[in-house]
């Protein structure tokens, strides 16, 4: 049995053997050399989808965890190769497709689709991609960004207490037999629900303010602005809920109908 950890401190993705739980035993850094923030592990596959954030290599990483010790890199999508959020938008309204701060990614492997989000904190904020890795021209080794989708208030963020306010954030797929959604907890919009159906025209198409009992509510542990400030969604498919956290105001439960 093994963990997988996000190393930040640039030797890439962390590989530790807990078969003993009293005894976990660090075995090596995998992948390429950077910064990771999120790992997340497709089990139908047996594949880590891996946001790297910063450091030598920036950007989408998909590495084979059928090898736990060693867990050779299938494919990559560098970011520095493509343009960035501001490249794109100056002195534009309509916040277009940029590539910065790889923040989290996800799979939609019945699809051949991963889902990858940048977190960006000021002025353009970041969005989410859809990646195909083997949906139609894409693949595991080859992943081609073919969709793209903003919080359904994106704005800029231009002043210091707007930090993070219409970035998107974590984020899980829902896969139902009417279609494809992602619920993601976004910050200023809240709880949000995409329809990715048709993963080359993602749109958001539901919100709910995480606000609930504000002001009454605690602060967190760091200056943010009022709510909604939701920080992550969590699909749990047996039970068909959804889990949304607020900064803020506390746990949501949703279901998606």
């Amino acid at each position: 049995m093994y963990l997988y950890a996000a190393n930040e401190e640039g030797a890439g993705l962390d590989v530790v053997d807990v078969t003993d739980p009293a005894n976990p035993r660090a075995i090596t850094a995998v992948g390429p050399r950077g910064d990771v923030h999120d790992v997340d592990y497709d089990a139908e596959r047996d594949l880590l989808h891996v946001a790297y954030i910063s450091g030598r290599f920036v950007g989408y990483a998909i590495l084979d965890a059928s090898e736990p010790e060693t867990l050779p890199t299938i494919g990559t999508f560098d970011y520095d190769g493509a343009k960035d959020y501001d490249d794109v938008n100056q002195g534009s309204f309509q916040i277009d497709e940029g590539f910065e701060n790889c923040h989290y990614a996800t799979a939609d492997p019945d699809r051949g689709l991963a889902y990858v989000g940048d977190e960006k904190g000021l002025q353009v904020p970041g969005g989410k991609h859809v990646f195909d890795i083997g949906y139609d021209v894409g693949s595991l080794e080859n992943p081609v960004p073919i969709g793209f989708m903003n919080t359904p208030n994106v704005e800029l963020q231009e002043e210091p207490d707007e930090l993070f306010d219409w970035t998107t954030h974590n984020h899980s797929v829902v896969s139902r037999d009417d279609g494809t959604f992602l619920v993601g907890g976004d910050y200023r919009d809240g709880a949000v629900l995409y329809d990715v159906t048709d993963p080359r025209n993602p749109v958001p198409i539901d919100q709910y303010r995480t606000d609930d009992g504000y002001p009454n509510a605690g602060q967190p542990l760091f200056p943010i602005g009022e709510p909604p400030m939701a920080w992550t969604a969590e699909y749990h498919a047996p039970s068909g809920l959804v889990v949304v956290s607020d900064m803020v105001t506390g746990i949501y439960t949703f279901r998606v109908v």
